[in-house]
């Protein structure tokens, strides 16, 4: 009985303690992704911090270029991708062009990804516009 009883007491203690949310709080970034003053559609916007405990995170945009993501207090390095397949350009037709028909063109310049210099701080609930230019 006394054996019955201690598992019983484990399986509860289990079931109620669980997975819970646990973890440091999270705080809701959120924002329009323009390019040239339209809403950039179906594109990736990743948060990157120089904290190794924090993972990079990254939101898709809508059909109307916004997005929202959870995050954690810190200060992100934000990067904005947007590939959508294209013809293989002629200066890489000779090696590329061999095996592929067509390869993946960013939309985005550089300077707001690969050489992104955006950031954010996160301290609360934050809005957060991304209005980008071409050149």
């Amino acid at each position: 009985m006394q054996t019955r009883l201690t598992c019983l007491a484990l399986m509860w203690a289990f079931a109620t303690v669980g997975c819970g949310p646990g973890g440091p709080p999270r705080h809701l970034v959120s924002g329009v992704v323009t390019l040239e003053g339209k809403p950039l559609v179906d594109a990736e916007v990743r948060f990157e911090t120089d904290d190794r405990e924090i993972a990079p995170e990254a939101a898709r945009t809508d059909s109307s270029g916004g997005y929202s993501i959870p995050l954690r207090v810190a200060r992100y390095t934000v990067r904005v991708f947007a590939p959508t397949p294209g013809p293989v350009p002629p200066k890489l037709k000779a090696t590329v062009g061999k095996h592929f028909s067509t390869v993946m063109n960013e939309r985005v310049p550089p300077r707001y990804n690969r050489d992104s210099t955006l950031t954010v701080n996160v301290e609360g609930s934050t809005r957060f516009d991304l209005v980008l230019t071409a050149d």
